[in-house]
């Protein structure tokens, strides 16, 4: 008996054991019906602004606002453009243009979406450069007295007036006291190469009043990378009453000499007659090497340029005697333009003499060589003769046109125009023109013009001779002819 209720309770046990297991795989699976597959997450990331057609200035931000999102969100550093700096707020995103690109990237992904990339999103952003930098430098003692920098600037076009659309007046980004500042011209303004021209300064010290100041140029062009005619930046000086003009001679010296006919005009008109013009007396050093006069700043135009008017043939150089030294060349000729806040050391004009005589042209470079066919009277030059080869040994060129029998001169179109290339380098239009060559005759039967100066001497070298006339039916003659 005890046998048989011993085994009687060792059944009822494993009886209930089993029935508890039934009973917790019956709850998990079979009563209620649950299922313990993890649930699926769909990660995604909305904004309170419009992402469709971003766009954000160079240096200026713009922010995004979460509106929603499912999953943390961070910033895919390497998959985000150089254009764009963007830093993480704790409402969304700040986005700021670094440089002009329009399809800078922003990418966004979920931390817990792992190596997936479904669910990132790729925003495009259009960073826009609306304005060019005006790089400003000051002198120690322009810096000293600086407080508020405005600059005005045109974005003129050639031989235009200035629409008032392309003027801007701007306020520079300045630290009193110190020697930089910046200021942002509008791109939009700017003429069709990039310039900005008619550049004025404005500088004020603490009280309000204007510091007298001097530029280094009047223009600016901006470009993405640097190169020859770019400006990228202004240089601004204490202003001054006047600067020095110095006039050289070469070969020549007149001690106690004199240089008369010399006049300035403050503005540039067709006709020299038109201008406002001023004329000047050179103070002749005690060598008598050179000469010197000044220019008023006060007789300037807002402009700050003038003009030199070498070619008028008025000009002479006089010794102490009263009588004449002769002058061969010059090495400008009319209408030289100067910038009045160029450097000193542009300032200046050489006039030179020769001692050579007819019979010093003994060698022969070109004889009896006719106008080509093709000689233009505008846009471009031609080469007078494919036969002529330049002479290293050349010191100085005489040129003889002589008339043909079907040539007509007149004084009223005439003229025949040599250079030393086809960039209008060495331009000799004294030669044969009915309005500058000196005596010129409807009646001569020939013309002569020689190039002593060795700076036009040296081009000339270094080119060749081109030509252009009014006409190209002249069917009279060219001879060069050299001395060494």
């Amino acid at each position: 008996m005890k046998t048989m209720k011993k085994l009687s309770g060792i059944l009822i046990s494993l009886f209930l054991m089993v029935g508890l297991a039934c009973s917790f795989v019956s709850c998990s699976n079979d009563d209620d019906g649950s299922d313990t597959t993890p649930e699926v997450v769909n990660y995604s990331i909305s904004f309170e602004e419009d992402t469709s057609a971003l766009s954000v200035n160079v240096d200026e931000s713009i922010t995004l606002t979460v509106k929603e999102k499912t999953g943390t969100w961070k910033i895919s550093t390497d998959e985000t453009s150089g254009s764009l700096k963007v830093e993480e707020t704790a409402t969304g995103y700040k986005i700021t243009g670094v440089s002009e690109d329009a399809n800078a990237k922003l990418k966004l992904y979920p931390v817990e979406a792992g190596n997936e990339t479904k669910y990132d999103v790729e925003l495009t952003i259009n960073v826009v450069q609306p304005y060019y930098t005006l790089n400003l430098t000051l002198a120690d003692d322009v810096a000293a007295k600086a407080a508020t920098i405005t600059v005005y600037a045109e974005g003129k076009e050639n031989n235009v007036a200035c629409p008032e659309e392309k003027k801007q007046t701007v306020a520079a980004t300045y630290t009193a006291g110190e020697k930089t500042a910046t200021a942002k011209l509008e791109k939009a303004k700017a003429n069709n190469y990039n310039y900005f021209n008619n550049i004025v300064v404005t500088i004020k010290d603490s009280s309000d009043n204007a510091v007298a100041i001097a530029l280094s140029t009047n223009y600016f062009c901006w470009s993405a990378t640097s190169g020859d005619g770019y400006i990228t930046g202004i240089t601004i000086s204490a202003a001054v009453t006047s600067k020095t003009f110095t006039i050289n001679f070469e070969n020549f010296t007149i001690p106690g000499g004199s240089v008369t006919g010399i006049e300035w005009a403050s503005d540039w008109k067709e006709t020299w007659a038109d201008r406002t013009t001023y004329t000047v007396s050179p103070v002749v050093a005690a060598d008598g090497a050179s000469a010197t006069f000044e220019i008023e700043a006060e007789k300037l135009t807002d402009k700050k340029e003038f003009y030199i008017n070498f070619g008028s043939g008025t000009i002479k150089a006089l010794k102490s005697d009263g009588t004449e030294q002769e002058i061969s060349t010059k090495s400008v000729t009319e209408d030289k333009w100067y910038s009045y806040d160029a450097a000193d050391t542009d300032w200046n004009v050489t006039f030179s003499y020769v001692a050579l005589t007819d019979a010093d042209y003994t060698e022969t470079l070109a004889t009896n060589v006719k106008l080509p066919e093709n000689t233009p009277s505008s846009a471009t030059v031609v080469l007078l003769s494919d036969s002529i080869t330049m002479p290293s040994s050349a010191k100085a060129f005489k040129l003889v046109y002589t008339v043909g029998e079907n040539d007509k001169i007149s004084a009223s179109t005439t003229w025949i125009t040599f250079f030393a290339n086809d960039n209008w380098e060495g331009k000799i239009e004294e030669f044969v023109n009915a309005w500058k060559t000196p005596n010129f005759s409807e009646s001569a039967t020939s013309f002569t013009y020689y190039i002593t100066d060795k700076d036009v001497v040296a081009k000339y070298l270094a080119g060749n001779f081109y030509v252009e006339a009014d006409t190209p039916d002249y069917t009279g003659t060219f001879t060069i002819t050299y001395a060494k």
